[in-house]
């Protein structure tokens, strides 16, 4: 009897755990629905630092890792791993949504300011998760917070 209490009580608290947490990564930050097509406004900075900054090694709360493949001068492929805390319902490499999704970074210099305009490229094909398409909601919601983080953006 004690044994089934304790149970039920675990159980419940996982379960609230998981509509916590599931809640939180859907939650849209700035009103962002997707990083496809955003338009961000990087203050006090030049194109310069900004490209040096994605092509050097970024330690963020959000993402595991990231690479960077510069085409030009101002613009280049911003390739995300995973995410660092658990978003998806998936196995294997989907539960941390390393989906390799590659977005086209392109800096224009404004005055004293850089913008970034960002455009989906590519998703990696895997077996688990083969699916080309755009990622969802919760990775666009990362993605977002990762440049939030590292850039302090501004939606434009």
């Amino acid at each position: 009897m004690v044994w089934n209490i304790i149970i039920a009580v675990f159980l419940i608290v996982l379960f609230i755990y998981r509509f916590i947490s599931h809640q939180k990564s859907r939650e849209k930050i700035d009103g962002v629905k997707t990083i496809d097509g955003i338009r961000y406004l990087v203050s006090n900075t030049d194109v310069n630092y900004v490209m040096y900054k994605l092509g050097s090694t970024i330690n963020s709360k959000m993402i595991k890792e990231t690479s960077f493949e510069k085409i030009n001068d101002h613009e280049g492929i911003l390739k995300f791993g995973g995410v660092t805390s658990f978003i998806g319902y998936g196995a294997g490499s989907e539960k941390d949504m390393n989906v390799g999704a590659a977005y086209r970074v392109r800096c224009t210099q404004c005055n004293a300011d850089v913008i970034m305009d960002i455009s989906f490229e590519q998703r990696d094909f895997k077996w688990w998760s083969p699916s080309l398409k755009q990622p969802g909601l919760e990775l666009n919601q990362a993605y977002h917070r990762f440049f939030k983080e590292i850039f302090d953006v501004k939606v434009i």
